[in-house]
């Protein structure tokens, strides 16, 4: 295993996550203030609630993604360890290990 492509990997998902958090709050709260300064009436309320419940979903997916990217790197981290673990025995039997 690459644990340190494993590593930027998830990383990377942690970017995307941050990033699509950030997009869906500040630029939906941007977009959706202007609107309402120009739209009344039922539609308008019920519009802002739909675009509040993507946010949440949003907000959900977001950290969704980092969960899985703990866990992945978790494991990562649990492999990289045994396979140290596997190669210092190896050493160890053929002579190697340095006692």
């Amino acid at each position: 295993m690459d644990y340190q492509r494993v590593l930027s990997l998830t990383s990377e998902l942690d970017r995307l996550a941050d990033e699509l958090s950030k997009e869906i709050g500040e630029k939906t709260d941007e977009n959706l203030g202007l609107l309402r300064s120009g739209w009344d009436g039922d539609n308008a309320s019920e519009f802002s609630l739909k675009i509040g419940q993507l946010q949440g979903n949003s907000k959900k997916t977001a950290d969704a993604i980092k969960k899985i990217s703990a866990g992945i790197r978790s494991n990562a981290q649990m492999v990289y360890n045994a396979e140290m673990e596997a190669i210092r025995i190896a050493l160890e039997r053929m002579g190697g290990g340095g006692k």
